[in-house]
């Protein structure tokens, strides 16, 4: 009983930790492209040029927007009924409003194979794995994605691999893909994205590793966002 709790808290983790990831690329990125959250910079990605394409690459797009919308619906607290009368989705946990966002992403895989929207989706589909509990299944998806060499995609699921390997415990296997990232930056996954969560690992294990970042990040981008985030992170740890 004790393993299965752990277990749970574990996947429970990630999920946190994957849409905290997901906002902060959100509010707080250079040149970062992706994330949960980040509905119209995801789906620009899928559109492509929505007003010059084929019909079934703009129905794929909507019905990519449509899988968004219900991936970010509400959770409702576990006391709380659903309102028959509300006009916007909500869910009575993650793992269900995952699975309810899986089908609407595996239907555009099966349906729109090879547009921009059935890649998103499929990288989407692992991010619902694990949220709904199947830790494993999503993240030899994401392997398998971080293999496919896809520009966009294969790094994002680098990012959410190294999320799950860090809520679990796996910080090793983090910090190998966060360096591979930074040393390979993409217009999906900045440098400074990847070493600011590679900074993020050694504040509690190398304080020193981190500070030398973070003060690094705030020297390369001193007025920014990130830059001012790091300085707040330099100025928390404690050596």
């Amino acid at each position: 009983m004790r393993s299965e709790v752990r277990h749970r808290l574990k996947e429970d983790k990630f999920a946190t930790t994957a849409q905290d990831t997901f906002s902060w690329m959100q509010h707080h990125s250079i040149n970062v492209v992706g994330g949960i959250l980040v509905s119209a910079v995801i789906i620009g990605l899928a559109l492509g040029g929505y007003f010059y394409m084929e019909n079934h690459e703009q129905k794929a797009s909507l019905d990519l927007a449509l899988a968004m919308d219900t991936l970010n619906a509400q959770v409702r607290p576990a006391s709380q009924p659903p309102n028959p009368d509300a006009t916007e989705e909500s869910y009575g946990s993650v793992k269900e409003r995952a699975q309810a966002a899986q089908k609407k992403f595996q239907a555009l895989v099966d349906q729109y194979p090879h547009t921009h929207a059935g890649k998103a989706s499929r990288y989407f589909i692992a991010i619902t794995e694990i949220q709904a509990g199947n830790s494993a299944g999503g993240e030899a998806a994401l392997k398998a994605i971080s293999a496919s060499g896809d520009k966009e995609y294969a790094p994002l699921a680098k990012l959410s691999l190294a999320s799950l390997y860090r809520a679990t415990g796996r910080n090793p296997e983090a910090i190998a893909l966060y360096k591979d990232l930074a040393d390979h930056p993409s217009h999906a996954v900045s440098k400074a994205m990847a070493q600011f969560e590679l900074a993020g690992i050694y504040e509690t294990t190398q304080p020193a590793e981190a500070k030398k970042i973070y003060e690094q990040l705030q020297k390369d981008d001193p007025t920014g966002e990130i830059g001012q985030l790091a300085l707040r992170k330099m100025l928390g740890i404690k050596q």
